[in-house]
Protein backbone atom coordinates (compact mmCIF):
# COMPACT_ATOMS: atom_id res chain seq x y z
CA UNK A 1 0.00 0.00 0.00
CA UNK A 2 1.43 3.43 -0.59
CA UNK A 3 0.29 7.11 0.61
CA UNK A 4 -1.02 7.87 -2.98
CA UNK A 5 -3.69 5.26 -1.73
CA UNK A 6 -4.76 7.08 1.22
CA UNK A 7 -4.61 10.63 0.49
CA UNK A 8 -7.80 12.54 -0.41
CA UNK A 9 -7.74 14.17 -3.79
CA UNK A 10 -7.87 16.95 -4.92
CA UNK A 11 -5.70 17.83 -1.55
CA UNK A 12 -7.30 20.11 0.79
CA UNK A 13 -5.18 22.45 2.74
CA UNK A 14 -5.43 26.00 4.80
CA UNK A 15 -3.95 29.23 4.22
CA UNK A 16 -0.98 30.35 6.85
CA UNK A 17 -3.92 33.34 7.43
CA UNK A 18 -6.05 30.67 8.36
CA UNK A 19 -7.57 31.75 11.99
CA UNK A 20 -6.87 28.47 14.71
CA UNK A 21 -11.09 27.99 15.31
CA UNK A 22 -11.14 27.55 11.75
CA UNK A 23 -8.38 25.48 11.00
CA UNK A 24 -9.97 23.25 14.18
CA UNK A 25 -13.03 23.51 12.49
CA UNK A 26 -11.69 22.51 9.20
CA UNK A 27 -10.30 19.47 10.50
CA UNK A 28 -12.98 18.35 12.66
CA UNK A 29 -15.49 18.91 9.73
CA UNK A 30 -12.76 16.66 7.47
CA UNK A 31 -11.85 14.18 9.79
CA UNK A 32 -8.14 15.14 9.21
CA UNK A 33 -5.60 15.24 12.32
CA UNK A 34 -3.30 17.63 10.00
CA UNK A 35 -3.64 19.50 7.02
CA UNK A 36 -0.96 21.42 4.94
CA UNK A 37 -0.61 25.54 4.88
CA UNK A 38 0.13 27.32 2.02
CA UNK A 39 0.73 31.00 0.87
CA UNK A 40 -0.89 32.62 -2.22
CA UNK A 41 0.75 31.00 -4.57
CA UNK A 42 -0.31 27.46 -3.22
CA UNK A 43 3.42 26.97 -2.19
CA UNK A 44 3.83 24.61 1.02
CA UNK A 45 4.51 26.68 3.63
CA UNK A 46 4.17 24.03 6.83
CA UNK A 47 1.58 21.53 8.27
CA UNK A 48 -0.95 22.25 11.44
CA UNK A 49 -2.20 19.53 13.14
CA UNK A 50 -4.63 18.74 16.16
CA UNK A 51 -1.33 18.71 18.39
CA UNK A 52 -0.53 22.43 17.42
CA UNK A 53 -3.94 23.48 17.81
CA UNK A 54 -4.34 22.65 21.17
CA UNK A 55 -1.39 22.70 22.68
CA UNK A 56 -1.01 25.45 25.46
CA UNK A 57 -4.63 25.67 26.10
CA UNK A 58 -5.58 22.81 28.29
CA UNK A 59 -4.35 23.28 31.49
CA UNK A 60 -2.09 20.51 33.32
CA UNK A 61 -3.34 18.08 35.41
CA UNK A 62 -2.43 19.44 39.16
CA UNK A 63 -1.92 15.89 40.20
CA UNK A 64 0.75 15.16 37.55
Amino acid sequence: MFVRELMTTPAMSLSGFTPVAEAAKFLVEHGFTGAPVTDDDGALIGIVTEVDLIQGRIAPDPRR
